[in-house]
């Protein structure tokens, strides 16, 4: 025998000639509005102007908001709303937004720059797409309110940058090989750009390789740090700030030698001779036992954040030394440091 499965009374049919389209199931329970960012791209004509395209479901009539929550990772307390570009002819359908029960594909455009400060120098921004929504007065009573709000948070990276790959110096000069990897088909994002402050006009373009040469001069024992300016065709800027560690000399680790048991501890400083911290470096750790003609590597490269590394393998009454290099995020490599030395002691 069939099993019958209970159903909620369905309710008064007239009521739902004050609900708009299908803004209710049949049990009057109103359905989910939403919306979604698509793509975000600057206006080329006014790059200040930011057109954002959207897909829009809803019942209600809507009015579109922005806030601007984070600039480069610095979050905004409060946020900041960018004022409706009115009147703009991208804007498609123009505010208010009649969603007539469907699916909206469309552009609005707001004004950035009026909401950042150095809009043009900004590569990374987060905002929040608001559709604030109105419903006729008849299904407001309907319904029990009178608005309702759809929001979408979207993060954009306005000025995409080449990825620096590796690093050489050849005779005073620092080459720094980049390849652009961005995939955005929009031409608000850095596409073809031309760096300045180098020696030559190089263009990247999407998966392209490319060598700028820096006149660096002789690199002698502190890290040298170099800030290389993109620009775009409506007049973005970005900036990469690229620290080499060739040819860098580098603290001696500090060396301790224990009795019970029988051990050396070396201490690592990530750090150049003059100080200056060495940022996002792997480190490889070397010994030698003797002479530095025996030297080879004790810990090989690594990137885990510890401070002091045990050495077992040593004999009483001998002469140990030990010694550091760094690798930066380029493959650029450090010196030796200078060798800290120890003579393991007796019981």
């Amino acid at each position: 025998m069939p099993t019958l499965i209970s159903e909620p009374p369905f309710l008064n049919p007239s009521g739902l000639e004050n609900i708009p389209c299908v803004a209710a199931s049949r049990f009057l329970e109103t359905a989910p509005e939403s919306v979604m960012v698509n793509r975000v791209c600057q206006d080329e004509q006014n790059p200040s102007l930011v057109e954002v395209s959207y897909t829009l479901v809803g019942y209600s009539i809507f009015e579109p908001h922005l806030d601007i929550l984070e600039v480069d990772n610095r979050v905004l307390a409060p946020t900041i709303e960018a004022p409706l570009a009115i009147g703009n002819r991208k804007n498609i359908p123009v505010p208010p937004i009649n969603s007539n029960c469907s699916s909206i594909n469309g552009t609005v455009v707001f004004d950035f720059s009026d909401a950042v400060a150095g809009f043009l120098g900004v590569q990374v921004i987060k905002f929040r797409l608001r559709m604030i929504g109105s419903l006729p007065p008849s299904a407001a009573v309907a319904l029990g309110y009178s608005s309702t709000t759809a929001t979408n948070v979207f993060t954009w990276t306005k000025g995409q940058l080449p990825k620096p790959l590796s690093m050489n110096y050849l005779n005073g000069q620092l080459s720094v090989l980049f390849q652009y990897g961005a995939k955005i088909d929009c031409s608000c994002n850095i596409q073809c750009i031309v760096p300045s402050g180098v020696q030559q006009q190089v263009t990247f373009c999407a998966n392209q390789t490319q060598t700028v040469i820096v006149a660096a001069g002789p690199l002698t024992g502190d890290p040298s740090s170099f800030i290389i300016s993109f620009n775009n065709a409506i007049g973005n800027t970005s900036t990469l700030t690229v620290q080499s560690l060739i040819n860098v000399i580098p603290r001696s680790p500090v060396v301790i030698n224990f009795k019970d048991p029988r051990r050396v501890e070396i201490g690592i400083d990530r750090r150049a001779q003059n100080g200056e911290i060495l940022e996002d470096v792997a480190y490889q750790i070397w010994k030698y036992e003797g002479v530095e003609a025996n030297a080879k590597i004790l810990y090989d490269w690594n990137h885990r954040s510890w401070q002091s590394f045990i050495d077992k393998d040593v004999i009483a009454g001998r002469n140990y030394g030990y010694s550091v290099r760094y690798k930066g995020q380029y493959q650029d490599e450090s010196s030796l440091a200078p060798w800290a030395t120890v003579t393991v002691s007796d019981p």
